[in-house]
């Protein structure tokens, strides 16, 4: 769909060839997630890169509320949550920046829930986010 609003650009990746955009016909909330199978009381550090634009003043960062980052959700075996970590965000246009968070999984932890989490008042021609190299490192 990017051909039918040239105005607003290509995404662009931090690294490789792509990344995930979201953006909304404004005041959206956009959560992208995975489940990714962990080991109970093991460390871990999870991150990903994130860029916010604000195309003509009035994009991300102009409304109150808007928000880009990184949310965790502990799981055990069932899917049942245990544990909800704080967001990890930013709240104004920037180019990448790194949000990171470092946590140990409880004891009866099994799954993390690796969310992007994304709260945007703007219209898509007036702003976006852009998220890449998500990552999830045992320390």
């Amino acid at each position: 769909g990017f051909d039918i609003h040239p105005e607003c650009g290509l995404p662009t990746p931090r690294t490789g060839k792509e990344a995930l955009r979201t953006h909304t016909d404004g005041e959206g909330h956009n959560v992208v997630h995975q489940d990714v199978e962990i080991r109970p009381g093991q460390t871990y550090a999870a991150s990903v890169w994130v860029k916010a634009r604000d195309l003509h003043g009035t994009g991300f960062g102009a409304t109150a509320g808007d928000s880009a980052g990184l949310a965790l959700c502990e799981l055990d075996g069932n899917g049942t949550i245990l544990v909800r970590h704080a967001k990890v965000e930013l709240t104004k246009a920037t180019d990448y920046v790194k949000l990171e968070t470092t946590f140990a999984a409880q004891p009866n932890t099994r799954i993390l829930r690796f969310l992007l989490d994304t709260v945007i008042g703007c219209k898509y021609d007036q702003g976006s986010v852009t998220y890449d190299d998500c990552a999830l490192t045992a320390r």
